[in-house]
C-alpha cells in the first residue's frame, strides 16, 4: 500500500468513524423521528401556530441551506428537508444556514473555552438580523444515555430585532424538536458574580436571561454558599436548590442578577406540559403582546 492510499484509507476511516459515533448513540436509545405530524405530548397550539412576528422575522422563504455535501441521513439516521433545518437553527429572515459536523476533537481546534459544545450536526447561520460578523451556532447532539438534545453555543440576535425575537427563535426551535423527538436544549449560561467581563468591559448576561426563557440549573456551591448572608430576604433562600427555586421568590430574580453565577443550563422539552415550555410560550405571548 503506497503512502496516498494509505492516507486516503486513515481520513476515510476516521470520517467513518465520528460519523457512526454520533448514529449509533442517536439510534442506542432515541431514535430521531422523521417529520411527524402527530407527536404526543404536544398539544398546545401556542407552540404549533405561527405569529405574526414569526411571519416577518422568521419567513422561511428568505432563508437559504447549503448543506455543504453533508450526508445528514447518514449522520442521524433520519433526514432533514430545508423547513426542518430552518426551524432547528432558530435562523430569521435573510440567512444562510450551513451545515457541518463537528467532533470533539473538532471543537477543541476552534478553542471554545468554557464551553462544551458535544459532538454533533451542527447549524451555522449568518444573516443581517444577527450582531454584524457574527453568527448563529446550534447542533443536534445525543446525550450519555442516547437522548437527542439541541445545543445552543452561540446566538447573537441584533438589537434591532423586536421584543419577542428571541423567545420566537426559542419556539421554532421546540418545535421542529419536538417533531423529531429531542428531549432537551441545551447551552452555556454565561455571566455572574464570578464571571470576568466580556469584550473587556461588558458583562456576560445570559446568566440572568435564559431562565427567563425556561432554562434552568442546580445552584453552584459558590452561590450556595453566599446565600447563607441573605438570612432574611429574599426569604427562604436556604430552601432553593435550583435558579427556578430562587426566581419563585419575591425579588429573586435581582438577588439572582447580583449574586448568582451561570453554568450549564437546560430546557426540558419532554412534552409541553413542562416547566420549560409553558415558561417559553408565556414569556413569548407577553413580549409579542407589548410590541405590537
Amino acid at each position: 500500500m503506497d503512502l496516498l492510499t494509505t492516507i486516503t484509507w486513515i481520513l476515510t476511516l476516521t470520517v467513518c468513524m465520528a460519523v457512526g459515533a454520533l448514529a449509533g448513540c442517536v439510534g442506542y436509545r432515541l431514535a430521531l423521528r422523521s417529520r411527524a405530524t402527530h407527536v404526543p405530548g404536544f398539544k398546545d397550539t401556542r407552540l404549533w401556530q405561527p405569529s405574526r412576528l414569526e411571519h416577518r422575522w422568521f419567513n422561511s422563504t428568505t432563508i437559504l441551506v447549503d448543506r455543504q455535501g453533508v450526508d445528514v441521513e447518514s449522520i442521524l439516521g433520519v433526514a432533514l428537508d430545508d423547513e426542518q433545518i430552518k426551524l432547528l437553527s432558530g435562523a430569521p429572515s435573510g440567512s444562510t444556514v450551513t451545515l457541518e459536523y463537528r467532533g470533539a476533537a473538532d471543537w477543541a481546534r476552534h478553542h471554545t473555552g468554557t464551553d462544551q459544545p458535544p459532538p454533533g450536526l451542527y447549524f451555522f447561520v449568518r444573516g443581517p438580523c444577527l450582531v454584524p460578523h457574527g453568527s448563529n451556532v446550534v447542533g443536534l447532539y445525543c446525550d450519555h444515555q442516547g437522548a437527542a438534545g439541541l445545543y445552543l453555543k452561540d446566538i447573537l440576535l441584533s438589537e434591532a430585532m423586536p421584543a419577542g425575537a428571541a423567545g420566537r427563535m426559542l419556539i421554532r426551535m421546540a418545535r421542529a424538536g419536538a417533531a423529531l423527538g429531542v428531549q432537551e436544549l441545551r447551552l452555556l449560561a454565561a455571566g455572574g458574580r464570578n464571571w470576568p467581563n466580556w469584550n473587556g468591559t461588558e458583562r456576560w448576561k445570559g446568566y440572568a436571561a435564559w431562565p427567563a426563557y425556561g432554562f434552568n440549573m442546580p445552584l453552584l456551591a459558590e452561590t450556595l454558599d453566599i446565600i447563607h448572608q441573605f438570612p432574611h430576604h429574599p426569604a427562604d433562600l436556604t430552601r432553593c436548590y435550583t435558579v427556578r427555586d430562587v426566581l419563585a421568590k419575591p425579588d429573586g430574580a435581582l438577588f439572582w442578577r447580583l449574586a448568582g453565577d451561570g453554568w450549564f443550563m437546560t430546557f426540558d422539552l419532554s412534552s409541553d406540559k413542562t416547566v420549560s415550555v409553558q415558561t417559553l410560550l408565556a414569556k413569548t405571548q407577553m413580549k409579542e403582546a407589548s410590541a405590537c
